[in-house]
């Protein structure tokens, strides 16, 4: 079977451009021999599409199978999905106590969130939060240096507005 050159330059783009369709039924590799001759460039092109087009036979060929779903698996996965919900939450949670873009905590210069400047401290912390997360541990750690400090009260406290935008 011969084919015009304008016509195989064609079909030759579209299978490029990812058209599994086109020229479907041809032997490419054989056309394109016959168009550029000797050509030592069209040699290597012509190996590459020996090589895809005998990639492309095996995967058809080869069964297709499908897999019926585990539910141990599905029960895992569920699970995962969970742990990690709850993880969020908590980093969401310490984040804001911390002053600190949730996302990235200020390492990720292309975070949309903050652009690398959410590190804690980057924005007023929660009050609140803080208050629940972070004054005990200091406590913990400088008993004596704050004894005599008195306690944020939470229930008079604001939170200031964050400058990170919420996603």
């Amino acid at each position: 079977m011969t084919i015009d050159q304008d016509e195989l330059q064609r079909i030759l783009l579209a299978r490029l451009s990812g058209d599994a369709d086109a020229g479907a039924g041809l032997n490419l590799p054989e056309l394109v021999q016959q168009a550029v001759g000797d050509d030592p460039v069209a040699a290597q092109v012509i190996s590459a599409l020996r090589q895809r087009q005998a990639m492309e036979q095996a995967q058809l060929s080869e069964p297709q199978v499908v897999e019926q779903s585990d539910p141990v698996v599905a029960d895992v996965l569920e699970r995962l999905y969970d742990e990690v919900e709850v993880l969020r939450r908590r980093n969401r949670a310490l984040a804001d106590a911390l002053g600190a873009c949730p996302r990235c905590w200020g390492d990720a210069a292309d975070c949309p969130r903050c652009r690398g400047r959410g590190r804690p401290g980057g924005r007023f912390p929660d009050p609140t939060l803080f208050a629940e997360f972070i004054e005990p541990a200091v406590r913990r750690r400088f008993p004596r240096a704050i004894s005599d400090r008195p306690r944020i009260d939470t229930t008079t406290a604001q939170s200031s507005p964050k400058p990170f935008a919420q996603q």
